[in-house]
């Protein structure tokens, strides 16, 4: 299931195109990785439109993930440096031989002020209800935070902490992430 949507969502990003902006991320710990492509579809005055593909190995909690997501934000006005909005996950987890694929809404804020020159915070929530949770999955929760430092325009350093947790009939809540990584950004 999770190579079947990673080739798929592949094949979508090869196919858009190269006009719009788009990034890399890798973030790292002792015992997990995770990668994410993000492609931006529209940019204009009303907004963004970004699609993502993500990928998650966890040693620790025996776990990975993989997601793909479509998010669409928006400004506030004259608060520069200020962007939320809402996004959509389709999330197949594998994790303590329990294995889930979900449907998952959200939101999500960055917060990058000119006067940080570079500094800002990245967060989101994402929740899937038993209705759209699938397989041995009934629940799924994930959230994430994000402090960077963009030090150059299309590259930044973040330290972020994510959290994703399954509950399954059979075990109960599972926590396929809790865990600190220390990542970089590229943007192309």
């Amino acid at each position: 299931m999770i190579r079947k949507m990673f080739v798929t969502t592949v094949g979508f990003f090869l196919s858009v195109t190269a006009a719009q902006a788009g990034s890399l991320q890798i973030a790292i710990n002792d015992y997990s990785v995770e990668g994410a492509v993000v492609q931006q579809i529209i940019d204009d005055r009303q907004g963004a439109t970004e699609i993502s593909v993500r990928g998650l190995y966890n040693s620790d909690s025996s776990s990975s993930l993989g997601e793909i997501g479509l998010d669409v934000l928006g400004g506030f006005g004259e608060l520069q440096g200020l962007k939320a909005g809402i996004g959509l996950r389709i999330i197949g987890v594998d994790a303590d031989n329990e294995e889930s694929e979900a449907v998952a809404l959200g939101a999500l804020i960055r917060v990058n002020p000119p006067e940080l020159n570079g500094a800002g915070l990245r967060a989101q929530i994402y929740y899937a209800p038993k209705i759209l949770t699938y397989r041995d999955g009934e629940r799924l929760v994930e959230a994430a935070v994000e402090l960077e430092y963009e030090f150059m325009p299309r590259a930044r350093v973040f330290l972020g902490y994510g959290f994703t947790k399954v509950s399954t009939e059979e075990r109960g809540d599972i926590r396929v992430d809790d865990s600190f990584r220390l990542g970089v950004g590229f943007g192309f």
